[in-house]
């Protein structure tokens, strides 16, 4: 896992998954009932409820899709991931700053539905590259990472609404996305077809 370059590029890409994730699950409830004036049931219903359905959706549809593609082209695997992580970005920022529930219902459905596409390729692209003999280190080690540091989104994101807006903080985990999407293109232009080489050629 270590000397595979696009494993690594995977885990910080996780990691920036997580990051938004852990904000989301944790501050989008606190958000509906600050802005919106909802009871904290409500609120804990529509923060999951969309956001689930939608990843429900984009889950079962990316892997119909993306096994289909990858009969062809195995990269087609990361970069339905970088697909999904892109489209979510824009939904990520409007669950922050829209002033209407509706728009806030459809942003946390749509995000969810792209979450989803990202989420249906998490460990297949990463046994593209790592030999059988190493996936399972490789899978906790790319968790472990991710969940050690994605821990710390909770703080961050209060930290930033109390010097801006809730809304704002959560917002700006979108650059999350980005960041994870821009490790798992860089590793698909530079990195992804040679790994999956080695890994295949240690398989046999």
């Amino acid at each position: 896992m270590l000397a595979c370059p696009t494993g690594l590029l995977l885990t910080a890409a996780f990691l920036g998954f997580i990051l938004v994730n852990a904000a989301y699950l944790t501050w989008t409830p606190t958000l509906l009932y600050r802005k919106f004036g909802m009871s904290l049931a409500e609120a804990g219903f529509h923060a999951t409820f969309w956001h689930h359905i939608g990843a429900a959706v984009g889950v079962l549809a990316g892997g119909r899709l993306t096994d289909h593609l990858a009969v062809r082209d195995r990269i087609w695997r990361p970069r339905i991931q970088v697909v999904g992580l892109l489209l979510g970005a824009p939904f990520i920022y409007l669950l922050g700053t829209a002033s209407e529930r509706n728009v806030v219902f459809a942003a946390l459905t749509l995000f969810g539905v792209f979450r989803g596409l990202y989420d249906s390729n998490l460990f297949t692209s990463l046994y593209e590259v790592i030999r059988p003999a190493s996936r399972a280190t490789a899978t906790g080690l790319m968790l472990a990472v991710a969940f050690l540091g994605g821990g710390f989104a909770p703080v961050i994101i209060g930290w930033l609404g109390k010097r801006f807006t809730l809304g704002t903080a959560l917002a700006s985990t979108s650059a999350c996305y980005l960041f994870a999407a821009a490790a798992i293109g860089l590793a698909t232009v530079m990195y992804f077809r040679n790994d999956a080489r080695k890994a295949m050629g240690a398989a046999e």
